[in-house]
């Protein structure tokens, strides 16, 4: 199951760091990212709103996974753990 965090920013570009960082993610292309709410300006500074997106992220690997790649590992010679 993948983890999601929601996360409020004044900006998208903002909002996804936040995101990124929350989820321990270096890159926007290791994330699923839905943005909820474009950021909106208010009259003369005020009433505006932040943008607000979800994300989710990183290799989730259940035991058919694990033990996947650890016989592809033994198979190229490598050393593997299950």
């Amino acid at each position: 199951m993948e983890e999601w965090v929601e996360v409020t920013a004044r900006t998208v570009d903002e909002a996804v760091t936040a995101g990124l960082k929350e989820l321990g993610l270096d890159s926007p292309e290791s994330a699923e990212i839905e943005v909820l709410q474009q950021p909106q300006r208010g009259f003369l500074g005020f009433g505006g709103q932040d943008a607000h997106l979800a994300a989710a992220g990183g290799l989730r690997l259940g035991r058919d996974g694990r033990h996947f790649l650890a016989e592809k590992s033994i198979h190229e010679g490598g050393l593997a753990r299950s």
